[in-house]
């Protein structure tokens, strides 16, 4: 019955979505924190595509910052059928356009005691900073810490952050 035998063609089209963006296994969301959430770190749910998740924002996290949950990406195809991509979260830390006068007071008294910024090459006197050779490579920043055990769990894959200078 029918016609000859011949291959069968598909082609799907993934749609685009307000809250997940795609990129190859990957699943891209942005997630808005406070000036204070992002200075002191909090934990807080992020949607994914298998439900809520919670996240930790390590204290000092910088507007830019990309948190990878593993795992909670698009199933891979044959032969690594068995995994899936990760879910990146990045991070916008919400700079208030107006302050009420408790907020300006706290910020002024903040302003008299932080750590000043070089001008000259523009890197941080007295922090832990990360110089990076152009402003795309910025979008790599997960967040600077002490010790390197904790950049284990939230690691960009090596290829999206290779040009980033030593810290200084």
């Amino acid at each position: 019955m029918g016609g000859n035998n011949g291959n069968l063609l598909v082609r799907i089209e993934v749609g685009t979505d307000p809250v997940f963006r795609r990129e190859g296994y990957d699943i891209h969301t942005t997630q808005l924190v406070t000036i204070s959430q992002a200075v002191l770190g909090t934990t807080m749910d992020v949607p994914t595509i298998y439900g809520k998740r919670k996240i930790q924002v390590r204290p000092g996290t910088g507007d830019g910052a990309v948190i990878v949950i593993p795992g909670c990406g698009v199933q891979k195809l044959y032969p690594e059928q068995n995994s899936r991509g990760s879910h990146c979260v990045h991070i916008n830390v919400k700079i208030p356009s107006s302050l009420n006068s408790k907020q300006l007071a706290a910020m002024k008294a903040y302003a008299e005691v932080e750590d000043p910024i070089d001008p000259k090459n523009n890197i941080c006197q007295g922090g832990d900073c990360i110089v990076f050779t152009s402003k795309q490579h910025l979008s790599c920043l997960l967040y600077t810490s002490p010790s390197p055990r904790d950049l284990s769990t939230s690691r960009m894959p090596s290829s999206a952050c290779k040009k980033k200078k030593k810290k200084k």
